[in-house]
Parts: structure tokens; C-alpha cells; sequence
């Protein structure tokens, strides 16, 4: 009891709020250490482990990029197997050429250098003819030139001629030469010097395109008009 009371006595008064030496040293060096450690001073001998929710979603992203591949081909394959289909005509509008976008035309120039092998590439055709891969993707299989179509059953053709002796065989000889035949034939009569002249043509055993057979029709002197009304 003594001792106690002798040491108690021989000690400095403390302050109200103080701590004894060591702990003032802990909170000194504690300090110390916080105001010299930079923003950049990180532990090294300690791996940090990614958390088990992000390697699921890392796995499942994964897992979404490899469907959505092979949804892709499974989509170019379908695509492609259309191209062979034979096509409903009443599903397709003719439509013409300056009255379309230019991207259309460009489509169909794309697809035309995949196909002679001048570009082996998608992202090669696209960039050759100006247009974006989702542009070519998007209308590749959704326009076709005349030639691509199914023909072989009827067509509609209407003509303005001038009133000029051998004209109308002018018409039939042309017809002839694309190995189509005319089914049914009506005439008006003249007026103004001009005769309007609608056909039903059979186009089963046609030699090239309907296309080159309007442009034979536009040829022959005397043909102011050539429209081509319908396809059945």
C-alpha cells in the first residue's frame, strides 16, 4: 500500500484527456506513418481474389457471346439457304432504280463482288462500294435484280408506239428473239399519231432477264414508252 502511494506521489500530474507514453508513441507513429504513405503505396503480399457474382457474369457474358455466334450462323445459313428458295413474286414490288436510295444498288453491287471472289470479304465489299456491314446484312437478301426472281409464269407489258407501218411486227420480232411468247395482244386505236399496245406475255422459256427484254422493247425506233405493268 505504501509502494502504491510512494509511486503515485513520485509521478507528474496528467493532464485530464492524456494517455500514458506508449500509447502517446502509437499515436505518434500512427501519425507519422498516415502522413508520409502516399496514394499510391498499396500492399503487395496480399492477392486480391475477384468475387465468385463477377466470375459468374464473366462466364456468363462468355457463354452470351458464344450464342449470340452461333445465332449468327445459324442466321447466315437460313439466309443463304433463302437465296436458293424459289421466291413468291406477289411478296416483291418493281420498283424503279432512281426511285430507290442508293444503298440499295449498292447492296446488290457488294453482294455481286462476294460473289464473282473479287472480295473474299464482307467488310472488303462493304467498304468498296461505300455502305456499313449492317446496311449490307440488313437488305442483302430483301433486293434482287429481275434476273434473280422466279419467272416462268406471265407478264404485263404495255407499249406506246408511234403510228408507223411494221411496227407492231418490229415488237413481235423482238418479243420472238428473248424466246418469249405473247399470249394475248390488244391495240387502240391511233390517236395523235400514237397507239398504245398492252401484252401477256409467257415468260416460262425466257433467254436472259426480263430486264433485257424491256431494254430490246425501249430499242425499236419508234417505241416512246415500254412499262413493264405486272408480274404473275
Amino acid at each position: 500500500m505504501l509502494r502504491v502511494l510512494h509511486r503515485a506521489l513520485s509521478e507528474p500530474p496528467r493532464r485530464a484527456g492524456t494517455v500514458g507514453p506508449r500509447a502517446d508513441d502509437a499515436v505518434a507513429d500512427h501519425i507519422r506513418r498516415g502522413q508520409h504513405r502516399g496514394l499510391h503505396d498499396r500492399r503487395t503480399d496480399r492477392r486480391i481474389r475477384p468475387d465468385r457474382h463477377d466470375i459468374r457474369v464473366q462466364r456468363r457474358d462468355a457463354a452470351g457471346a458464344r450464342g449470340g455466334a452461333a445465332a449468327r450462323h445459324d442466321q447466315d445459313d437460313a439466309r443463304g439457304a433463302r437465296r436458293g428458295e424459289v421466291i413468291p413474286l406477289k411478296d416483291y414490288l418493281i420498283v424503279e432504280r432512281s426511285a430507290l436510295p442508293d444503298y440499295f444498288s449498292k447492296v446488290i453491287e457488294a453482294r455481286k463482288l462476294l460473289e464473282s471472289g473479287a472480295c473474299t470479304q464482307v467488310s472488303d465489299a462493304v467498304r468498296a462500294v461505300g455502305i456499313s456491314r449492317s446496311t449490307f446484312y440488313k437488305y442483302r437478301d430483301s433486293i434482287l435484280e429481275p434476273k434473280q426472281l422466279d419467272l416462268g409464269q406471265l407478264a404485263t407489258v404495255m407499249l406506246t408506239l408511234t403510228d408507223r407501218a411494221g411496227l407492231l411486227s418490229q415488237v413481235l420480232s423482238a418479243v420472238s428473239r428473248q424466246n418469249a411468247n405473247v399470249l394475248t395482244i390488244t391495240q387502240s386505236l391511233p390517236v395523235h399519231g400514237r397507239a398504245t399496245i398492252m401484252m401477256t406475255l409467257d415468260l416460262s422459256k425466257l433467254k436472259g432477264s426480263v430486264e433485257l427484254l424491256i431494254e430490246a422493247l425501249k430499242a425499236i425506233h419508234g417505241a416512246e414508252r415500254v412499262r413493264l405493268l405486272a408480274l404473275e
